[in-house]
């Protein structure tokens, strides 16, 4: 169902697709708990980001509209979507991933002089995914903070870099970053070296980081947080996804702006500092 529904969605025109997903909105938000008009807080009930198989399924296929949209189609109340886009892919929803990817994808760079009131340009959408603070609630439940501190907030590279020490929670946070990265890839963006290096530090890190308070019943500072493999695993797999041709999202098919020679563009700024990296290395896995 999500194939044919991007295929589908991906044929049709701006005009017929800005309906599409005007309608897709209209189900999204009065047929699931996601309360999408309320930005300021978090896009689930009661702070809680468990989700039913049903609204689960309700969310897939409108993620499934989001990958095959063209650049030009109107996404409303964008600023809704990158929060429960945010939460979603750390419940480990893969295609929720690729839709935040795709669309990061196809935002414009500048405003236009008419844009709409909920349109955002490409630097504001990562200024909310990046800097958004997402805390621990007393029963561990995952919220989207946009008040003040409790000690426990963090942003999404903090959980890529396994600062709550929840293996799942981090191994789904690498996995969503690594399709924000194939899109901002793709289309030849700047900030896919800042998210190349935090994989590359789950890769080479020998120790977590603890500058932020661990999560109540978490473990503490042992050598279970020496070299994570899962977490080295995981990192590899997110340079697959950046350096790997993808047929289920991010493609000409389904309109993704591609940079030419955007894999031997990535190659030819990183791979300096890789080589730096691995003649500082003293452990031989890192290197």
């Amino acid at each position: 169902m999500m194939k044919a529904m991007k295929v589908s969605v991906g044929c049709c025109s701006v005009q017929s697709q800005n309906v599409i997903i005007q309608k897709a909105y209209s189900i999204l938000s009065s047929h699931t708990k996601f309360q999408l008009n309320d930005v300021g807080r978090l896009p689930l009930n009661s702070g809680k980001y468990d989700i039913s198989p049903r609204d689960e399924g309700i969310l897939l296929l409108f993620a499934s509209v989001i990958i095959a949209l063209r650049p030009k189609t109107h996404i409303p109340n964008i600023r809704g979507f990158l929060h429960l886009f945010i939460i979603t892919l750390l419940k480990g929803v893969v295609p929720v991933a690729q839709a935040l990817g795709s669309m990061l994808n196809k935002l414009t760079l500048k405003s236009n002089g008419a844009e709409k009131s909920d349109e955002l340009t490409l630097e504001e959408a990562l200024d909310i995914i990046f800097n958004t603070k997402i805390w621990f609630s007393s029963n561990n439940m995952l919220q989207i903070c946009n008040g003040s501190s409790n000690g426990s907030e963090i942003v999404l590279t903090d959980l890529c870099l396994g600062i709550t020490n929840d293996r799942l929670l981090q191994t789904n946070a690498i996995c969503g970053l690594s399709w924000i990265g194939k899109g901002l890839l793709l289309r030849g963006h700047e900030k896919i070296k800042d998210i190349t290096m935090i994989f590359t530090e789950c890769l080479i890190s020998d120790r977590r980081k603890t500058s932020v308070p661990l999560v109540e019943g978490s473990l503490e500072n042992t050598e279970e947080q020496k070299c994570d493999p899962l977490a080295r695993k995981c990192a590899t797999e997110a340079f697959h996804v950046l350096m790997s041709d993808a047929e289920d999202c991010l493609n000409r098919k389904f309109h993704a702006t591609v940079r030419p020679l955007y894999k031997q563009r990535f190659f030819s700024s990183m791979m300096p500092i890789f080589l730096q990296l691995i003649s500082r290395s003293d452990s031989l896995l890192s290197r």
